[in-house]
């Protein structure tokens, strides 16, 4: 979103832009992934926008596996061309990075620790308030996961969206450096990209994306050794969540 509430200096003139064009509509809302990471400033935010209105407000927390995040998250700041090191040597050098003022963007454990952000939403606005699935729902049963949504705001839980069950922002890095500069070459920076943009069907525009990631990217495997790192890490953590949310999450720590 172009502002959100864990924005410690957003005003509530710039939020409301984000609803400038949902007039008409039953229920509006939005999404942020720093609503978790930055918990305090968002649920302070949203206290001050909304006072007693705040519960009212209904939440949907999708948590993924914190290992399968955490490799995710670096991939994607590999991909970006910001992160030089291997993920076992990056996630050693944590506390260094954040030590040199490094952003929390390079922090892959601390945003993949759900159980105090999970714990406040829930304080905060009420458990009845706060839906919380898991990824594993989201890929293995998409459509009970929407329609399951749509009851709890109240809308009609028999729509379905036509995108349901399509991936999105796939983590991936440049299988070579080749690959990586001719990427930017005929792709990432390419101009006839927007006149074509405007002009092909979604479809098209998807099987493309799709057959370019194919020829340019790849995505590496994590190793059993970087997830036998991670896994002792997030243990805590994570036999903490799963009391509160109510779900076995033991397949998160299995081998």
């Amino acid at each position: 979103p172009i502002a959100s509430f864990c924005d410690e200096n957003i005003s509530i003139n710039e939020y409301l832009q984000l609803f400038s064009n949902s007039e008409g509509f039953k229920k509006r809302g939005e999404a942020s992934v720093y609503y978790l990471p930055y918990y305090k400033t968002t649920i302070e935010n949203i206290r001050r926008f909304y006072g007693k209105k705040r519960k009212s407000l209904k939440f949907i927390i999708i948590l993924r596996n914190p290992i399968d995040r955490a490799y995710s998250h670096y991939l994607m700041l590999k991909s970006k061309g910001v992160e030089n090191l291997s993920f076992k040597k990056a996630i050693i050098e944590i506390k260094n990075r954040l030590n040199n003022n490094w952003a929390i963007d390079y922090d892959y454990i601390y945003v993949g620790k759900y159980y105090n952000p999970v714990k406040a939403y829930i304080e905060e606005f009420g458990r009845d308030n706060i839906k919380v699935y898991l990824y594993e729902d989201l890929k293995e049963k998409p459509e009970w996961v929407i329609r399951d949504i749509f009851e709890f705001l109240g809308v009609d839980s028999n729509f379905l969206p036509r995108n349901l069950g399509k991936h999105y922002n796939v983590s991936a890095v440049p299988r070579s450096k080749t690959h990586d500069l001719l990427y930017k070459l005929l792709v990432k920076y390419n101009p006839l990209k927007y006149p074509l943009k405007a002009i092909l069907s979604e479809n098209i525009k998807d099987n493309l994306r799709k057959n370019v990631r194919k020829v340019f990217m790849k995505k590496p495997k994590l190793t059993k050794e970087e997830e036998e790192i991670l896994k002792p890490i997030f243990r805590e953590d994570i036999l903490k969540l799963q009391d509160l949310i109510q779900r076995d999450l033991s397949h998160w720590l299995e081998d």
